[in-house]
């Protein structure tokens, strides 16, 4: 037993030696190395011959090298799912890079990481962003959100340098779907051996088997109903055969009948000869009608003549609306113009606000007196002070009510 216990202790001599002179990570809050994923989902049909799988390693390397420049990238793989022969999806990119910062030697890239998405959420957001801690210090939830936003960064970065000249954008899928339960046994079965998961090689075979199965049949069915179709055709070949019989015997006797209608015919043009003469003597009648009738359209022109006159009026009434119309547009600019100063002055005034107890509240300050001047009304002067009042800003309301009393004096003089 003793010799067992020297060999143990010989053992735990050497590992506490191995780790002092290696350089490692001096908690387990900070991480050696860290995998990136990169793959396009089966599910979108995108094969490699959209994209390809060394445009996607050229992506992922010029996206770790823009974001973490400090951090090197030790390995990169490419390799697809399990898939059938014909198939050329599932193809994607494992990287793997250092946790050691290359210029201090700080095991960072969690900080360096976090202070990424800040920047990212900063240029989204502006002042209104939620920025987290770069102590590295975050809850679960946070952490959770990190992880988000750094995806968010991945998916703008890839559609700008790769999807988007293709006319392909990633996107986040719906809650539903990260929610479904084949992504959750997917997620329980990642730890797996992929011969002992319900999504391997073998389970696409059975699909793939399955699927043509289903095809054959598809197929079966189609030839079915073709032949259906085939015997129905003969069917009323045989019919319209019968029927051409039919149709012979009363075209003969259509024919015969058609000679008849012609001698009726002929005997009808004499009758409608008669009637054209009887017509003649009635357009006489209609011609000595007319002559009445135009003289009713000589009163007609003069009424007409009239309401020419009427419209005319009515012309001058609209061009002279037209003009007020103008008239009052041009007030309405007007307008606009004198209140721009007032406008400026409330937008520098709200800028102040926000940046009160800062640099820049001086800086609105001076672009807030300058906007009140003597173009502005005694009682609008007023009415701005007041609002200055109530914001709380003192400074710049004894400024204003100073401003205020000094154009007061020179407008007395």
């Amino acid at each position: 037993m003793k010799r067992k216990s020297q060999k143990t202790e010989q053992l735990v001599n050497y590992i506490n030696a191995h780790n002092a002179l290696i350089d490692k990570p001096k908690t387990l809050n900070f991480t050696n190395f860290q995998e990136i994923l990169f793959k396009i989902p089966i599910v979108n049909g995108i094969g490699t011959d959209i994209v390809s799988g060394k445009e996607m390693m050229q992506t992922m390397k010029e996206f770790i090298v823009h974001f973490y420049p400090d951090y090197p990238i030790k390995l990169m793989l490419l390799h697809d799912d399990e898939r059938l022969a014909h198939e050329n999806t599932g193809a994607h990119v494992h990287a793997f890079i250092s946790g050691q910062n290359a210029l201090t030697g700080e095991y960072d890239l969690r900080i360096a990481q976090i202070k990424k998405v800040n920047e990212f959420l900063f240029k989204r957001d502006g002042m209104s962003a939620t920025l987290f801690s770069e102590t590295g210090r975050l809850n679960y939830e946070q952490a959770g959100d990190v992880a988000h936003h750094m995806q968010e960064m991945f998916y703008e970065f890839v559609n700008e340098h790769l999807f988007h000249p293709k006319d392909i954008n990633a996107a986040f899928h719906t809650e539903s779907i990260r929610k479904s339960e084949k992504r959750k046994q997917m997620r329980r079965e990642a730890k797996l051996a992929k011969r002992d998961r319900a999504f391997n090689y073998h389970a696409r075979l059975l699909e793939n088997v399955n699927s043509l199965e289903i095809q054959l049949k598809s197929f079966d069915d189609k030839i079915s109903e073709r032949k259906q179709v085939l015997d129905d055709v003969e069917s009323k070949i045989i019919n319209v055969s019968e029927s051409y019989d039919a149709l012979t015997i009363k075209h003969d006797t259509l024919e015969q009948q058609c000679i008849q209608q012609e001698e009726r015919l002929s005997d009808i043009e004499i009758v409608v000869q008669q009637k054209q003469r009887r017509l003649s003597k009635k357009m006489l009648l209609e011609q000595e009608v007319d002559e009445r009738l135009n003289v009713k359209v000589e009163k007609e022109k003069k009424l007409d003549t009239s309401i020419l006159l009427k419209q005319q009026k009515h012309t001058e009434l609209d061009s002279a609306i037209a003009e007020k119309q103008s008239i009052l547009e041009r007030l309405s600019v007007m307008t606009t113009k004198a209140l721009y100063p007032v406008h400026k002055m409330l937008e520098h005034m709200n800028n102040r606000l926000i940046l009160k107890g800062r640099a820049g509240a001086a800086e609105f300050m001076q672009h807030i007196i300058k906007a009140f001047s003597a173009d502005l009304p005694a009682e609008l002067r007023k009415t701005l002070i007041k609002i200055t009042s109530n914001t709380g800003d003192t400074e710049l309301e004894n400024a204003l009510t100073r401003k205020d009393s000094q154009i007061n004096d020179s407008l007395d003089m």
